[in-house]
């Protein structure tokens, strides 16, 4: 009966150590959020993540320590021989994670984050004389995303998916004669050029009739 509460013990306390950590595990973020007029990237919260993982840290390790100590007496009761100190093994670990984890903080640190910019894009048909279908807004767009992304956020407020899947970028006053059609891996600090108060405006031109003008 002693071996089995020794056994019984330790496996609980190994199950709530366990248990405890899976139900802080983060739940999963859909990558597509904030897709929209008012687009605004998801923020880092780095230090409110970093000071609640390092409260419940500390719980952790005293859970598994108590687990290792529960698991000693066990095998002591059981009478099992074991050369390994599952403490020191605990402790090894431990250090290796630490030591990920300071090499992953190190590399965050070092990461900047491009500024963002607010993007007026002004829709018209055909070109730029044309009739004026929208004026959109995106906030806080990074200014080193691509115009493809912008693209996929003019298109999803478009009634007429199909007229803003083969439209194209244009600068602000481009010629009818050469509008300059602008490609779709410019980054959106290039295609705008010199922001004003990080902001600036692109023109977007659809073709309802479903054929593309020739450029």
């Amino acid at each position: 009966m002693g071996s089995r509460k020794a056994l019984e013990r330790a496996l609980n306390q190994t199950v709530a150590a366990l248990e405890a950590v899976q139900s802080t595990k983060p739940a999963r973020s859909n990558p597509v959020d904030g897709a929209g007029t008012n687009n605004s990237p998801k923020e880092y919260n780095h230090m409110s993540s970093k000071t609640k993982s390092q409260d419940s840290t500390g719980g952790f390790i005293r859970l598994y320590e108590q687990s290792v100590d529960e698991l000693t007496v066990c095998f002591r009761t059981m009478e099992i021989q074991c050369d390994v100190d599952h403490r020191e093994k605990f402790r090894q670990a431990q250090n290796k994670d630490n030591n990920r984890v300071a090499i992953v903080n190190e590399k965050l640190a070092k990461y900047g984050q491009p500024p963002t910019v607010e993007v007026a894009v002004d829709v018209y048909e055909n070109n730029q004389n044309g009739r004026k279908v929208k004026a959109l807004s995106f906030v806080s767009v990074p200014s080193t995303g691509r115009l493809e992304y912008l693209k996929y956020l003019v298109a999803s407020q478009i009634e007429d998916r199909a007229s803003a899947q083969i439209g194209h970028f244009e600068r602000v006053g481009g010629s009818h004669v050469q509008p300059a059609s602008l490609p779709l891996d410019l980054q959106l600090k290039v295609a705008i050029g010199e922001f004003e108060g990080n902001k600036g405006t692109l023109i977007f031109i659809v073709h309802q009739s479903g054929e593309k003008e020739s450029i």
